[in-house]
């Protein structure tokens, strides 16, 4: 047991209050950061799925011989394969397509073509179709 007025007997209020301030100083510093590679990560994710889903639908026509659509809704917040929209876009992201709400591949190979824009946290993401061949090609604005 510590003697009453032993110097070992705990922290003091203002060592508390030095270590919260501290940690707040640090906490102000580091939060912006975290948020800022937070909102990459999420655009990068929402740049993969699009993307993939587009590829998917240029697969799926060739192999199943039959047009397949890559559908956006006309909010721009989903997105999806002939009419069903299966995925949702975070909160105050957009995607948009400027042939309207719909990019078609076709069998042969070909596609409607058409430019698909992403948008979303200070980003932007276009996806160019190209109709004689369907090669997908990104580019980061």
């Amino acid at each position: 047991m510590w003697a009453a007025g032993s110097p070992d007997r705990g922290t003091t209020l203002i060592e508390a209050l030095a270590v919260l301030a501290i940690a707040a100083i640090i906490a102000t510093i580091a939060f912006p950061r975290v948020q800022s590679m937070i909102a990459q990560a999420m655009f990068r994710q929402s740049e993969s799925v699009v993307l993939a889903e587009i590829r998917t639908a240029h697969a799926a026509a060739m192999r199943n011989g039959a047009p397949v659509t890559f559908d956006v809704s006309d909010d721009g917040s989903q997105f999806g394969l002939n009419q069903e929209m299966t995925h949702r876009l975070p909160a105050g992201y957009v995607l948009s397509l400027d042939s309207g709400g719909a990019l078609t591949f076709y069998p042969d190979g070909t596609a409607s073509g058409g430019n698909v824009t992403l948008t979303g946290a200070a980003r932007s993401l276009a996806v160019a179709v190209d109709p004689d061949n369907s090669a997908v090609a990104a580019v980061t604005p």
